[in-house]
């Protein structure tokens, strides 16, 4: 919200989340978008109050003063000349993240997320029951289920066994898996732990999974 009274300016952000630091940079970031603001703003009225208005809490900043300003402009100019030197980029440079590669919809063709994977182990793959793995398929052993080997997992060590099961809810297609198959497999459920005394680890591909044959 941008007030202005008796030729004033306040600029208020309001926010539903928690305090961060990144929504005081924001909301310096928007002074300096309203005294830059030569159509909306011809007179160059300073913000002279910043406010943070949370569900709890109000929180006041000092506004920034003409070096500080200055300081920001450049590092704005200089942010916006490398954002668009790194999306011009063919390919894209891949920025593998814990968080937000899970995310992602086209993960499965990125090999840096694939080369990165096993060191997020200790975040627990499937901390939340679902992860993603790389296996080598192995020979069928029954209707809906295939012995398997581990390629790439951030929670199964790499060459381990395993048995892929197909649930109710899964795309029939996938029945369509064959021995020395090589696959991707997106939001597949270990149903149990390597730790197990029961044999190899069951991984069951459900409503929720993708399955991208690579070779």
């Amino acid at each position: 919200m941008l007030q202005i009274r008796d030729g004033k300016c306040s600029i208020w952000e309001f926010k539903s989340g928690t305090p961060d630091e990144k929504h005081q940079e924001q909301l310096r970031s928007y002074a300096l978008l309203w005294i830059d603001d030569a159509v909306r703003n011809p007179a160059r009225i300073p913000a002279e109050s910043l406010v943070l208005s949370y569900a709890d809490r109000r929180l006041e900043l000092a506004p920034p003063g003409p070096e500080a300003l200055a300081a920001l402009r450049d590092g704005l100019r200089g942010r916006i000349s490398a954002a668009a030197k790194a999306s011009s980029e063919t390919p894209p440079l891949a920025r593998p993240d814990r968080e937000k590669c899970r995310f992602c919809d086209v993960r499965h063709l990125c090999t840096e997320y694939w080369a990165i994977l096993p060191t997020w182990k200790a975040s627990g793959d499937f901390a939340d029951g679902f992860g993603d793995i790389e296996v080598t398929v192995g020979p069928k052993r029954g209707p809906r289920s295939w012995d398997a080997v581990i390629v790439t997992s951030a929670w199964l060590p790499r060459l381990s066994p395993a048995v892929l099961t197909l649930s109710t809810t899964a795309d029939p297609s996938v029945s369509g898996l064959t021995s020395d198959l090589r696959a991707r497999m997106l939001n597949v459920r270990l149903l149990q732990q390597p730790t197990d005394a029961e044999g190899p680890p069951l991984v069951s591909i459900n409503m929720h999974s993708e399955v991208f044959r690579i070779g």
